[in-house]
Parts: structure tokens; sequence; C-alpha cells
């Protein structure tokens, strides 16, 4: 061991040394193989094109078949929370029961804001969903060449 005054340094077995590097080591192997694994997937699933001014680029590989899977599940998605909502602002709506409610019962305003409130974000919920529902009706079945090329625009 190492002794405060001594002039001797302090001797660990190779074995100690040897572990002490492993652990040392083994972060930075483990992160250049992640990094490696990582280059690798992310250049299996891209293309490189060039353009005629000389800009390569790189676009990702598009599965066709997933993509329209993924847009109609999409579809089916919000045409379903487009009936959830229809039913939530039918059930948020005010009645004539609702006014005897404000009318008879202390705090009845609160109610009556509360249930406008839930009503209108609805409605505003219902706006978006049918905004999104127009923009993918143009995405019927898809039916797209196998080999287009890709496209560079520019402005």
């Amino acid at each position: 061991m190492y002794a405060p005054h001594s002039q001797h340094p302090i001797r660990l077995p190779r074995l100690a040394l040897l572990s002490l590097l492993l652990c040392f080591l083994s972060p930075a192997v483990l992160a250049t193989s992640q990094l490696d694994d990582g280059t690798a997937a992310w250049t299996a699933n891209r293309s490189l094109e060039a353009a005629g001014n000389g800009l390569i680029y790189s676009l990702p590989v598009i599965d066709r078949q997933q993509l329209v899977k993924d847009i109609q599940a999409l579809n089916q998605q919000l045409k379903l929370r487009q009936e959830d909502l229809s039913e939530k602002i039918q059930k948020n709506s005010f009645t004539a029961t609702d006014a005897l409610i404000v009318a008879a019962m202390p705090g009845g305003l609160i109610y009556a804001a509360v249930k406008r409130q839930r009503s209108r974000q609805a409605e505003k919920e219902l706006d978006l969903v049918n905004s999104q529902l127009d923009s993918l009706a143009g995405f019927g079945p898809i039916k797209m060449p196998s080999a287009q090329p890709a496209m560079l625009v520019l402005r």
C-alpha cells in the first residue's frame, strides 16, 4: 500500500488493472456499437438522390402499403372521434331542464357555464377532426407506381 510519506508508488495487481481498464473502456465500446447500429438502420431506410444542379439529398424509403394502412387506420380513428364528439355536443346542449336548474338551484349559473364550455370545446375539437377528415378525403385507395422517381422542389 501507499504510505503518505513513502517514495514507493501504489502497486496494483495486473488483474485489478485489467478489470479497471475494461470498466472504463466498456461504455465507449458500447456507445460505438450502438452508433454503428443506428447509422446502419438510418442508411438502410434512405436513398440518396442527386438533383440536376449537383445537390445531393437523402429521402426516406416509404413502404407504400404500410402508408395506406396507416392512413386508413387514421381515417377510421377520426370517424370514431367525430361520432364521440357529436354525442358529447348533443349531451351538453342546453335544454329546458337545464334552464330550470339554472333558475332554481344556487350555483345554477356555474352549472350552465361549465356545460356551455364543454359544448364549445367539443365543437372546436369537432371542427378540427372534420378538417382532418377533409384533408384525408383525397387519400382514397392509393395506386402508385412501384418505382416513382423522387422529386426535389425548390422555391
